[in-house]
């Protein structure tokens, strides 16, 4: 159980629309209307799909997988789950993509995050719930992965809330840091 709630037997995943993403450097803006809610952040490495294909196996999703890159999952905390994570800028990614015949192990790859410079996530994906191939297999067995598509596989959560003026880096071991400044909604 994991919070009192028992973890789901399958990838479940949630989506980013394309008008939230953000690239390096780019203001990520909180909500002013949920301002003073917590805004969260997490470091996730996140898979590129190279190839098109659905209802694919396990077995068949590296076939799929170019490259990878890192996403920063902004959510707004209290916030009801079809909203929380599809705010304008909710989604910072970069700084590039990395082939994936240069991530030797991605599930061996640690997972940093710091604000202002202090480090306040620590991670690997070792301790993901889920496999990449098992990720990117089950998003298949719905939808068509089309070449561009993006998947974050998930982070080790949020220590403390995000304040306008701050600084974020996310972090993803021989991949590189994504660093994305806050502010408030004028």
């Amino acid at each position: 159980m994991i919070g009192g709630v028992e973890p789901h037997p399958k990838p479940t995943p949630f989506y980013k629309l394309t008008q939230v993403v953000v690239g390096p450097e780019d203001w990520v803006v909180m909500p002013k209307n949920h301002y003073p809610e917590p805004v969260v952040y997490g470091t996730e490495l996140t898979v590129v799909i190279g190839k098109r294909g659905r209802s694919f196996s396990e077995e068949q999703a590296d076939d799929h997988i170019w490259g990878y890159t890192i996403l920063n999952d902004m959510t707004m905390r209290g916030a009801y789950n079809t909203v929380a994570k599809v705010f304008d800028t909710s989604a910072p990614v970069g700084p590039w993509i990395v082939p994936k015949d240069q991530v030797p192990d991605p599930h061996n790859v640690s997972l940093l995050f710091r604000i202002n410079g202090r480090q306040v996530q620590e991670g690997t994906t070792r301790d993901l719930r889920f496999s990449i191939p098992s990720m990117v297999a089950e998003c298949s067995k719905w939808l068509t992965l089309e070449p561009g598509d993006i998947m974050a596989t998930g982070d080790v959560g949020a220590t403390v809330p995000l304040e306008p003026g701050d600084i974020m880096e996310a972090e993803v071991e021989g991949i590189g840091i994504l660093r994305n400044p806050a502010k408030l909604e004028e």
